[in-house]
């Protein structure tokens, strides 16, 4: 099957921040739903996965908002596979609101994985056939931040606190649901700018974070709207993962961190 797959979720108000916006973390969740309805759909529910000893984790989710929903109202989200090979999919995803105008438009880059292990399998021919690619993008500018994300971390973070992983952040998997980094952004950055709002993120996730481990949040500006963002442990320099996000508030940048970038 290539077609689109639609579905619906209706914004209840706890969805909604205190700025009454859709922050990314209910978009990212949205999206990851649409993609397991659609999943379902095609014939791979979480049972059939179960039977298959397989599951699809996520590697990077890429976002970018337009317009803002209301409580209440009914966002219809469209996903489908843009490209698939025997590893990875990178899964497109476009939220209308109740009146058809644009919320937002993203990419998440899914790998198919063993339960056992958590390492990459190739993909059954089932499923090949299954999630056949459109070749469609949602994005215009996939590569937008990609360039921030490869670059070497600022070593003066402008802003940092610590966290604890707790149970309710973890999945079904033992691990940080993805969504939950994104809270932990919007935290972060209405904590060091209240007035800013995230317009676009682009999210890579590098190790798991379990429960009960340590962890450092680092923020830092590196364009005038262009903010920096890493997760790592609190015992090392490991990264857990790394973000690049796009605010409505201008900031200046800080020389030091666009120096060692």
């Amino acid at each position: 099957m290539s077609e689109r797959f639609e579905t619906e979720f209706s914004v209840r108000s706890y969805e909604l921040d205190a700025a009454l916006d859709a922050p990314p973390a209910s978009f990212l969740r949205w999206f990851q739903e649409a993609a397991i309805r659609a999943s379902a759909a095609y014939g791979y529910d979480e049972e059939r996965y179960e039977q298959l000893g397989t599951a699809w984790f996520m590697k990077e989710s890429h976002l970018l908002i337009r317009s803002q929903p209301r409580t209440g109202e009914l966002v219809r989200v469209a996903t489908w596979v843009g490209d698939i090979t025997r590893v990875n999919s990178h899964r497109q995803y476009l939220a209308f609101g109740s009146d058809g105008r644009m919320l937002a438009r993203g990419e998440a880059n899914w790998v198919y994985v063993d339960r056992k292990t958590s390492r990459p399998r190739r993909l059954e021919r089932e499923i090949l056939d299954a999630f056949q690619q459109k070749s469609e993008y949602a994005l215009e500018d996939r590569d937008w931040g990609a360039a921030v994300l490869s670059r070497t971390y600022p070593a003066d973070p402008q802003f940092t606190t610590t966290h604890v992983v707790r149970w309710t952040e973890l999945d079904a998997a033992g691990h940080v649901n993805n969504a939950v980094y994104a809270d932990w952004i919007r935290d972060d950055c209405a904590a060091f700018r209240p007035e800013a709002r995230i317009v676009r993120l682009r999210l890579n996730y590098r190790q798991p974070a379990l429960l009960g481990e340590s962890l450092v949040r680092e923020l830092v500006p590196l364009e005038e709207t262009v903010w920096g963002y890493r997760i790592r442990r609190c015992e090392s320099e490991e990264t857990i993962s790394l973000a690049v996000i796009q605010t409505t508030l201008s900031v200046v940048p800080n020389e030091e961190c666009l120096r060692d970038g």
